[in-house]
């Protein structure tokens, strides 16, 4: 069973792409037309391809194109192999379909114009979509490829040589003039950086789909605001798994819980155990823990850090605080016109007794 969700995005790309490359407007008609067409019937590869696996999928098409979503639980990495690659097979086919039907037409007709664009398409989109770049078809297929041979940091060499070829491919497309699919590329490149990033922690844990379904559990009852129940989810989570992306994100929801029950005393002492994330992914929590809990050489610390993380007045203000009480005049001040600039007004710098001398500097 297939699903189909198509979003203003995608309508817009077709609009985008017709408004280029047509002149008539019956060339525009048959751009739009084939654009729409080709990219859903990628995904109709995938999809069928899914289902003869007995599972259902969902196609989304957006402004960056077409994506199946479909529960990899249960099945193994050649089924997995055959439902990326088949993708491409299709938009293969179409190329062959409408080369073919184009012989014999009039060459000056919509219908050769359309069977052309459609050749032209499928065979460009092919051979793109296999380039060994995430998230394409091809970086899947690299992707399978690689977690079979090094298992779990397969994804961590896929998303390495991903980041490395869309990286030297956009700057050859910028070279060339090919600013569109430069900036595309370079796009991929940013979302690979950030996948290695995560990738560093994948464990074994992580590939059991009891420990993925428990986790989507806890999400759905994170999101229901059953914190009770999603804390002892995520608390048997990370006695399980002991490290790993799950035992990461589980550690992490954990943390915004009690910090959306201002519950900062345990959140501090929870998360000070915990350096490697503190200092980075959960730095604003810590940040903002610390600073209840009256630790300012820790909110001083992680000031800069946190305020990447979250750029708000309260982190500015924390900071300022922090700074002052360590007499770090220059970056209180500093810290004080950031949080003015975000909102802070005049009356709560003189309601905290460390900052009344600094309100005639700002």
């Amino acid at each position: 069973m297939r699903k189909l969700t198509v979003k203003l995005g995608f309508i817009i790309l077709c609009l985008l792409i017709a408004t280029l490359y047509s002149v008539t407007g019956a060339q525009f008609v048959a751009w739009f037309a084939v654009v729409f067409f080709s990219v859903l019937f990628h995904e109709f590869g995938h999809a069928i391809m899914a289902s003869s696996f007995g599972k259902r999928s969902l196609i989304e098409l957006s402004f960056m194109g077409g994506t199946t979503y479909f529960s990899q639980e249960g099945l193994k990495k050649w089924q997995l192999f055959l439902i990326s690659l088949n993708g491409p097979l299709f938009g293969l086919g179409l190329f062959f379909a409408a080369s073919y039907l184009k012989i014999g037409l009039d060459p000056g007709s919509i219908w050769s114009y359309a069977c052309k664009i459609t050749a032209f398409i499928n065979l460009f989109w092919t051979i793109f979509n296999l380039l060994p770049i995430l998230p394409l078809d091809g970086g899947q297929l690299l992707r399978i490829v690689f977690e079979v041979i090094f298992k779990n940091k397969g994804l961590f060499f896929a998303g390495i040589l991903s980041s490395a070829f869309s990286t030297a491919l956009g700057l050859v497309s910028f070279l060339l003039g090919q600013y569109f699919i430069g900036s595309i590329l370079f796009l991929f490149a940013f979302q690979n950086f950030e996948l290695i990033k995560q990738a560093r922690y994948i464990s074994s844990a992580d590939r059991e789909d009891q420990n993925r379904q428990k986790l989507q559990e806890g999400l759905m009852l994170f999101e229901t605001q059953q914190f009770d129940k999603a804390k002892q989810l995520f608390e048997d989570l990370r006695t399980k798994t002991k490290n790993g992306v799950i035992y990461n994100q589980s550690t992490t929801l954990l943390a915004l819980m009690l910090r959306l029950k201002q519950n900062y005393e345990e959140l501090y002492n929870f998360l000070k155990d915990l350096p490697k994330l503190y200092e980075n992914d959960l730095s604003a929590l810590m940040h903002e823990a610390a600073f209840f809990h009256n630790d300012m050489e820790m909110v001083k610390k992680l000031s800069a850090e946190a305020f990447q993380r979250e750029n708000t007045k309260e982190v500015a203000f924390h900071s300022a605080i922090a700074s002052a009480f360590f007499h770090d005049d220059e970056a209180a001040i500093g810290w004080l016109k950031t949080a003015q600039d975000l909102g802070l007004n005049e009356e709560e710098i003189k309601v905290h007794p460390l900052l009344k001398d600094y309100i005639d500097r700002l």
